[in-house]
């Protein structure tokens, strides 16, 4: 069957928190990062940059593109796939028990998960700090730098 995410960090209805349907209007959705400070003043960066048109909104069609891109590299965290794919999330709760080692912390394959879940967001806050001309570069979504590697 098809799978039909439940986006919180990337609905299909938003680009970059832009509403698509009324682009004078701008939301700060929930973030895969949002326990961080910089987070929220990179995303203030990043909504100022589109209302002052250094980073404008795309046709249709990248805008999709740029959403399908970045989703497709979420699902190659386990946990990430877990929150935003229900069948996935469905899979994993009929399967994964509380004695299994991914929900051990202390197991180094769970602990890779997690690595692997904060790299992915990681490079995402990068790639927004990169693209909205935030002055604290730690990367970009290809990789993270010494300093983005530090967070």
């Amino acid at each position: 069957g098809s799978v039909s995410p439940e986006f919180a960090f990337l609905d299909q209805n938003f680009y970059r928190g832009r509403l698509r349907s009324n682009p004078s209007i701008f939301f700060m959705l929930e973030s895969v990062h949002e326990e961080h400070l910089l987070a929220l003043d990179v995303t203030a960066w990043l909504f100022l940059a589109q209302i002052t048109g250094d980073l404008p909104l795309p046709a249709d069609c990248e805008i999709n593109q740029f959403n399908r891109e970045t989703l497709i590299e979420a699902m190659d965290s386990p946990l990430l796939r877990r929150q935003v794919d229900p069948a996935y999330r469905a899979k994993w709760e009929n399967t994964i028990r509380v004695d299994h080692w991914a929900e051990d912390r202390s197991d180094c394959r769970t602990r890779d998960m997690i690595w692997n879940l904060w790299d992915i967001q990681y490079r995402i806050l990068a790639r927004d700090a990169l693209d909205s001309g935030y002055p604290l570069g730690i990367g970009s979504f290809d990789t993270l730098n010494e300093r983005g590697q530090a967070l």
